[in-house]
């Protein structure tokens, strides 16, 4: 199953034939989860957004070049990014109180979790010690700067010459 957000952007003739030859079912959101959308919509801003931009990308090599983005934004964001989760909810009146834990990166948060197997938590372990978050970071900046060069932008409209 593949879970997308309503954007039109996401869905396209590419990826509609390649989950049809993956046999991959599309869904918007959970059945009875109707606030899905919100949580898909916050990480397109707090992630993708702040780094791609609205902006438009429609060549081959753009896109090579946006996927070298992501994977090294994955990178970045996984390991060097930590995050706040929220704990705990409490009604104060007509206050709501939000408590949050400490802020870990995902990497930290799933070391921690149980349900890592051994192998995965050694490969995780050591994809974690080879990378230098300085190094990953202008690795990034350097991408991304690489995919604004390749932005689509629409064609200059001539001025019309006054008739004479």
């Amino acid at each position: 199953m593949l879970m997308l957000d309503n954007g039109g952007e996401f869905l396209n003739s590419h990826l509609v034939q390649y989950c049809a030859q993956h046999r991959l079912t599309f869904t918007r959101s959970r059945p009875y989860w109707k606030n899905d959308q919100a949580h898909v919509e916050q990480k397109n801003w707090s992630v993708v957004r702040k780094i791609i931009g609205y902006d438009r990308y429609e060549s081959s090599e753009a896109l090579a070049q946006l996927n070298r983005v992501y994977e090294v934004l994955r990178l970045w964001t996984n390991h060097w990014q930590p995050v706040m989760k929220l704990i705990g909810k409490q009604r104060v009146g007509a206050k709501l109180r939000k408590r949050y834990d400490v802020a870990r990166t995902p990497y930290q948060r799933l070391r921690e979790s149980r349900d890592l197997t051994l192998p995965r938590r050694q490969r995780l372990t050591a994809e974690h010690a080879r990378l230098a978050p300085l190094a990953l970071k202008q690795q990034l900046d350097t991408a991304v700067m690489q995919l604004e060069r390749l932005r689509s932008r629409p064609a200059l409209i001539e001025p019309r010459s006054a008739a004479v």
